[in-house]
């Protein structure tokens, strides 16, 4: 006996495990941020420098564990230092990330007071030239100008909330900027420093899911051959790719893909499930099942659904069928979907709606 007009409608959806989350670390987007050994990855540049004047790593006087910025003016009267240490911030920073500024910073005038001592953090946006100095903007400035002599207590300007200022996605560049004048008093000097600094983002929590056929068909099924679905409906002889599944997301512990549904039903006749087994194909019995592939990205598809016979645990139901990490890689799963029937199964048009839903984990 025979089944005419098979066909499986599909639905899917995205979840965000609302009571599972967890908020997602930040990540110090500055590279070198507290000096260790040196300022590579920072580049210097003066715009005004004076005699004497330098940006510099200083070994001796320092925050933490290891050495810090420096900029000094050079001994004498009314001597300028404006310039910077910047880099470009490694990764891609958008406008719903929440960023955050920290740093800690020292000062000191010798012989007198300094008549400037200013620094601060600035950014050039993306799509801008940073070589033009009025395309950096100030997000963080200190202007005090210390007594003489003696360094100024190291201080702590906390987590200061600077999303407001990354209103551009993309990639930034970021700098320390000096703005230093001595004193007008012979072998006067203005100096600061900068040490254990952080730019920490966390990014915007994304979860991405997408099907690329939500309705496939086996067309006419027989008790003497495998039937496997196909993305026009109308069946195949042989195993094909039937639609993929394709996911991604940033979240902390990653994502996992359930099916929800039911098995090929008519009327009150059912196909049977295979269950929770990767079994192989066997034409004359009936099995209505799928399996899975990873065709691109970092993903993994669950056990029963992972080997090369096929499964449909509806008794698990809604029953992972597969999983991926908190990379940001798009995995695509290829999806196959076999039904057998024998030759007492009831005629009729037969379907089953399956559900797709992606969670994840933040």
């Amino acid at each position: 006996m025979q089944k005419s007009s098979i066909y499986i409608i599909f639905t899917f959806c995205l979840l965000l495990a609302l009571t599972l989350i967890v908020k997602a670390s930040p990540a110090n987007y500055l590279t070198n941020p507290s000096f260790t050994g040196g300022i590579t990855d920072w580049t210097v540049g003066y715009v005004t420098q004076d005699t004497g004047s330098i940006i510099e790593y200083d070994s001796v006087y320092y925050q933490d564990t290891a050495g810090s910025l420096k900029g000094a003016t050079g001994a004498g009267k009314k001597i300028v230092l404006q310039g910077y240490a910047k880099q470009t911030v490694g990764t891609a920073i958008n406008i719903v990330d929440t960023v955050k500024l920290r740093l800690y910073w020292s000062k000191r005038s010798i012989i007198g007071a300094a008549s400037l001592n200013t620094i601060k953090a600035q950014i050039c946006k993306p799509g801008l030239d940073c070589l033009v100095e009025t395309n950096w903007t100030d997000i963080w400035s200190d202007i005090s100008i210390p007594a003489f002599d003696g360094a100024t207590a190291w201080a702590d300007t906390g987590l200061l909330d600077v999303d407001s200022y990354f209103d551009v996605d993309g990639t930034y560049q970021f700098r320390w900027y000096f703005d230093l004048e001595s004193d007008n008093a012979a072998s006067a000097q203005a100096i600061a420093w900068i040490d254990n600094t952080a730019l920490d983002v966390i990014a915007a929590p994304t979860l991405s899911f997408s099907i690329s056929d939500n309705t496939i068909g086996f067309g006419t099924l027989s008790s003497s051959a495998a039937r496997f679905a196909t993305d026009d409906e109308a069946g195949s002889a042989i195993e094909v790719e039937t639609h993929t599944l394709s996911a991604s997301t940033n979240a902390t512990s990653g994502y996992i893909i359930t099916v929800d549904g039911t098995t090929l039903t008519y009327s009150s006749y059912t196909i049977t499930a295979i269950g929770g087994t990767n079994t192989a194909s066997s034409p004359g019995t009936e099995q209505f099942g799928l399996r899975m592939t990873v065709t691109a990205g970092t993903g993994t598809v669950t056990v029963p659904y992972a080997a090369a016979g096929f499964a449909l645990d509806t008794a698990a139901f809604p029953d992972q069928v597969s999983s991926g990490g908190g990379d940001g890689v798009t995995t695509t799963y290829s999806v196959r979907y076999l039904a057998n029937i024998t030759l007492l199964t009831e005629a009729g048009n037969y379907s089953a709606t399956l559900t797709y839903v992606a969670t994840g984990t933040f």
